[in-house]
């Protein structure tokens, strides 16, 4: 991939469907700190642009690396929800 620095940066997997504690993540709250979408604490639920509430998370992927070089979200984000759907 251009423009993405070489490394030897680690990536550590955050799974939906593991419940142990060491390893549970609100699968809602990592969608709005990466600005996926909005999340309403009223009604515990996220909301896409285009999909409203039919989405899902499974997995987050943490890199043990410096992002200081990004602006934004990276564009494979948009281009994985506008591909994929879920």
């Amino acid at each position: 991939m251009s423009g993405i620095p070489a490394s030897n940066a680690t990536a550590n997997t955050f799974w939906a469907n593991d419940m142990s504690p060491e390893r549970l993540v609100d699968m809602n709250r990592a969608a709005k700190a990466c600005a996926l979408c909005y999340f309403s604490d009223e009604m515990f639920l996220s909301i896409h642009p285009t999909f409203g509430s039919w989405v899902a998370f499974r997995a987050v992927v943490v890199l043990d690396m410096s992002a200081s070089h990004l602006m934004g979200p990276p564009s494979f984000l948009y281009f994985l929800i506008h591909s994929c759907g879920t």
